[in-house]
């Protein structure tokens, strides 16, 4: 937890400082800063969650995880600054940096659960003995191991389903507002719309996996294989729809609009259900130790995926148009099936040898004692 409270602290400090900065080279330190700030609490967050939550419940918080995370990060931003305060984007990261500095105290309060507590061959040695403890921690050589196993090889490297929503996220609004004559405020509602999507199948398809968990192990990774593919035709139809809204109209009254946005929303629902999944196949092929580390190390690339994505789109945006650019970057969806097939073959044979680590260390722990 402690990881957490530097990580806040730094994010906290570099955030409301980027409401003094003065010129782009100050701002790209303060995002780095902030950055560096972020990428310490998540995968300490993660690794918590895993703690307090058994594998048959952890989509369903992580999906919950994400929602929160997108609220108090990118989407809560976009709302303080163009509807809060238009005019002053300054005050932005003020309040954003408000917000995790009143955070910051209750992660220092917060009692770390015990690693290891809700994995299920360790379940009935805590209930018999709650003293006993799960000691191991990673070491150097166990890097090497980790990069070696395929499945988590090809959840790290599937960063390239990153790259549509980082197109989204960064150039939704302009799209609408360009392509469509959407008012500032019409352009907003259309993104609202389509965010709730994300969140909507976050959770449905969080609870959805954890649900099937119990019949079958690789149902995660399975479900990431087919919403790869399924959220494709949908975002296809909703970015490539000819509309165009009246001067300072409302999105609802343009039939062809609300369609559009609709099946956007709806191809974003079915990709959000990808997220929760992936981060609870992770945990379920990485022993306690190591989870933390993994997740560093799988939002390292994502953050990669998401830079890659915002720099193709505003390419793609000044070479040809806004329609060519999303239709490019919703592509990567179906890319993305090429990582998530063979994880579907690895991801039994990781999985049980975790079980069976696990299964030596619980005698181990109490032979120790």
């Amino acid at each position: 937890m402690q990881v957490a409270c530097i990580g806040s602290s730094i994010t906290t400090f570099f955030t409301i400082l980027t409401g003094f900065i003065n010129n782009y080279v100050q701002l790209f330190i303060c995002q780095i800063g902030a950055s560096i700030g972020l990428g310490a609490i998540l995968p300490v967050m993660v690794s918590i969650m895993a703690d307090l939550f058994p594998q048959e419940e952890r989509g369903k918080v992580f999906g919950i995880l994400s929602i929160i995370t997108t609220v108090l990060g990118e989407l809560g931003g976009v709302v303080i600054a163009l509807i809060l305060f238009p005019n002053n984007w300054r005050i932005t990261y003020y309040i954003m940096g408000g917000i995790s500095a009143l955070l910051t105290p209750i992660l220092y309060f917060t009692k770390e659960p015990k690693r290891g507590a809700k994995e299920s061959v360790l379940q009935s040695v805590y209930s018999t003995d709650p003293t006993l403890d799960y000691s191991y921690k990673i070491k150097k050589e166990d890097l090497k191991y980790l990069w070696q196993r395929k499945t988590n090889r090809y959840l790290i490297l599937n960063f390239v389903d990153n790259i549509p929503g980082a197109v989204f996220a960064t150039y939704a609004i302009s799209w609408l507002m360009f392509e469509h004559n959407a008012s500032e405020d019409a352009a907003f509602m259309g993104l609202i719309i389509v965010v709730l999507g994300i969140f909507v199948g976050a959770i449905i398809f969080g609870r959805y996996g954890d649900k099937k968990y119990k019949t079958d192990k690789k149902i995660k990774v399975k479900l990431g294989t087919i919403l790869s593919m399924a959220s494709a035709p949908f975002i296809l139809i909703g970015i490539n729809l000819t509309w165009t809204l009246a001067d300072d109209a409302s999105l609802f009254s343009n039939p062809v609009g609300v369609l559009a946005v609709l099946m956007l929303s709806f191809g974003l629902l079915i990709d959000g259900g990808i997220y929760p999944n992936w981060l609870s196949a992770i945990t379920d092929i990485n022993l306690p130790e190591h989870r933390s580390t993994m997740i560093s190390l799988a939002n390292f690339f994502d953050a990669c995926g998401r830079a890659l994505g915002a720099f193709i789109g505003g390419f793609l945006i000044n070479t040809y148009n806004y329609p060519f650019a999303m239709t490019f970057a919703s592509l990567f969806t179906i890319l993305s099936f090429v990582w998530w097939v063979p994880s579907i073959k690895t991801y039994q044979k990781d999985y049980d040898e975790i079980q069976r680590i696990l299964a030596k260390r619980a005698v181990q722990i109490q032979i120790v004692k």
